[in-house]
């Protein structure tokens, strides 16, 4: 799990320097992964990815490396696990302040939305 820190951290950083370039990140670091072998866990990695979208590189890389994104990602991690996600990906539906696990299936999404609606009832 560590290896993926740095990857969170991106995100986060990304976000604090503007809240629509979240998604952004997640997109560029999956592409830097998947389509161009790179690896997410290299700050360097990571600092392509900020300019690629758009963001100040320079403000990316002292975010990433500070207290306050690592504190946002612990506080993540430990929201995470109050919900009982302890592997990714996972799904989670709280209603009425009630965590429900939800199984996925890659084959067949009405299964998922079956559990969804049962627990909603």
């Amino acid at each position: 799990m560590r290896a993926i820190y740095p990857a969170c951290r991106a995100v986060l950083a990304a976000k604090k320097q503007r809240a629509e370039a979240e998604p952004e990140m997640i997109r560029a670091i999956q592409i830097a992964y998947y389509q161009q072998a790179k690896n997410p866990s290299l700050p360097e990695t990571l600092q392509t990815c900020a300019r690629e979208i758009g963001l100040n590189e320079a403000i990316f890389i002292e975010d990433l490396r500070s207290p306050a994104i690592e504190s946002e990602l612990q506080h993540q991690m430990q929201l995470a696990r109050s919900k009982d996600v302890y592997s990714y990906p996972s799904l989670r539906l709280v209603h009425n302040s009630t965590v429900f696990p939800i199984a996925i299936d890659y084959l067949d999404h009405r299964t998922m939305l079956n559990e969804i609606v049962v627990a909603q009832t």
